[in-house]
């Protein structure tokens, strides 16, 4: 089978074939350009070699989006299909979201290439290639129902459910035979009257320490505190080894325990972060 030149070459495919599912491909896959050119014996060989290989996790592709070459491979991919009882598929390739954006996707393709739309020779995807709905797909493939049956096949095979779990984390040695609930608190205290002490407060002292038991509270509360401890002691580390280190960013940069512990060097209060 040859695969195009930016493809996986079809040896490792077939090697790494266990658990996959296979599709045949469009227009546009090693497939369906073979039927489309009158190589109907080598389209034939092609999808039986994915057969011998993948088994009953092997479908046939069809796609319908008004191009020539779909419509001259289509009637040679049904006919394999049902001599091999291989289940047939229908997909439709996605590149804008509604049917009324073509146009527009049209010019971006054009802005993308350097071309200008009225040019005979570049780039282009049918007025088809939009993300249709479920009931569009039926009407679409109405003579084939199977095709778009399968679809539904395909995904309650993919389906995958991912075992929830704790975080893993290591445990943090605090040195001091705290636990890591208690060893966040003291550090978040004692960071905070450092902090303080260096006259840093933008707002009234008590609405730094309410809303630092708060934070302590809600982040012992969700099972972090390893988390901000691991955290603080690198970001520490670094910066008493002269690697450099950024004032903070993302969510936690709101968070007045992580401007405590010195993991950001921004005050929340003074700039009104949550």
């Amino acid at each position: 089978i040859d695969m195009p030149e930016a493809g996986v070459p079809w040896e490792m495919i077939a090697e790494k074939s266990e658990g996959l599912i296979l599709l045949s491909g469009g227009p546009d896959g090693p497939v369906d350009p073979l039927f489309a050119q009158g190589k109907a014996d080598e389209g034939r060989e092609a999808l039986e070699a994915m057969k011998l290989v993948f088994g009953d996790r092997f479908y046939v592709e069809l796609q319908r989006h008004n191009l020539p070459e779909e419509l001259a491979a289509e009637s040679g991919l049904v006919e394999w299909a049902y001599e091999r009882d291989v289940p047939l598929v229908a997909t439709n390739d996605v590149y804008f979201a509604k049917a009324s954006q073509a146009k527009a996707h049209d010019a971006l393709l054009c802005i993308s290439d350097g071309a200008f739309t009225g040019q005979e020779e570049r780039r282009r995807v049918t007025g088809e290639h939009w993300f249709k709905s479920p009931e569009d797909m039926r009407t679409l493939f109405s003579d084939l129902p199977e095709a778009c049956d399968n679809t539904l096949e395909v995904a309650r095979r993919c389906a995958f459910l991912v075992q929830t779990q704790k975080p893993i984390l290591p445990r943090f040695d605090t040195g001091a035979g705290r636990s890591e609930n208690d060893e966040l608190a003291h550090q978040a205290r004692e960071g905070l009257k450092a902090r303080l002490s260096k006259n840093q407060a933008f707002a009234p002292e008590q609405e730094y320490w309410d809303r630092l038991e708060w934070e302590v509270g809600i982040i012992q509360q969700m099972g972090f505190p390893g988390y901000f401890l691991i955290v603080s002691d690198f970001i520490k580390w670094a910066k008493l080894h002269d690697i450099p280190v950024g004032p903070g960013r993302g969510s936690g940069a709101g968070s007045l325990v992580a401007w405590s512990l010195t993991i950001t060097d921004l005050d929340p209060l003074r700039f009104g972060l949550l």
